[in-house]
């Protein structure tokens, strides 16, 4: 991808472009699947492309994008997450386990 994906809106466009067309939520310490419904940890999840935004000037504004797939029903979408200092202990370490998991470093 490299940094000509500078914002969460193209990120999530060339992901949908590329079958990534399901939601995918956090849910306390979990992930759910909106296509199934499916709740699983982020072990459970094949990840395939992770992009953190750092916030220029304010904590608030970092996001995480995470490309997965559901292993229960096989389809592939994206769990989008604010990151940083308002974020659940919980939903932070699905998202730190969710960032460790991915195989390489995709993103900006």
């Amino acid at each position: 991808m490299g940094d000509s994906l500078a914002t969460v809106t193209e990120v999530l466009q060339s992901l949908s472009g590329r079958g990534y067309d399901t939601d995918f939520f956090l849910d306390g310490n979990r992930v759910r699947c909106g296509a199934c419904g499916g709740v699983m940890s982020a072990s459970d999840l094949t990840i395939d492309e992770v992009y953190r935004f750092e916030g220029q000037s304010d904590p608030g504004d970092e996001m995480i994008v995470v490309a997965v797939e559901c292993r229960q029903c096989g389809k592939r979408g994206t769990l989008v997450s604010a990151y940083g200092p308002d974020t659940s202990p919980e939903e932070a370490e699905v998202l730190l386990a969710l960032q460790d998991g991915r195989p390489g470093e995709p993103g900006a």
